[in-house]
């Protein structure tokens, strides 16, 4: 919706690729007694205040579950290129951003 006469545009992030890096492989179902891979390559960079690099990540649980989810082994670039257009653009708190 309108924000101060102001309305956002979505856009869709691009940065994600499947990957084959993963351990345990790249798709079947997560154990449920956590079964996490999460790889991070990050560079801070502290004259900007952001951090560029990937995460690579099965995106399974952490912790003990009743529920197991499909494994999906994923690169995640950041920022994502959807987003460095060199504008002030927010990127959407979604998914693997909050690793």
């Amino acid at each position: 919706g309108s924000v101060g006469g102001w309305t956002p545009i979505y856009k869709q992030p691009s940065g994600e690729e499947d990957s084959t890096a993963c351990t345990g492989g790249t798709s079947a179902t997560c154990s449920n007694t956590g079964s996490t891979y999460v790889d991070r390559s990050l560079t801070y960079h502290s004259a900007t205040g952001k951090m560029s690099g990937t995460i690579t990540t099965n995106q399974c649980p952490d912790h003990d579950t009743d529920h197991r989810p499909d494994r999906e082994c994923i690169t995640q670039t950041l920022p994502d290129p959807a987003f460095s257009t060199g504008a002030l653009d927010a990127a959407p708190l979604l998914k693997r951003v909050g690793m």
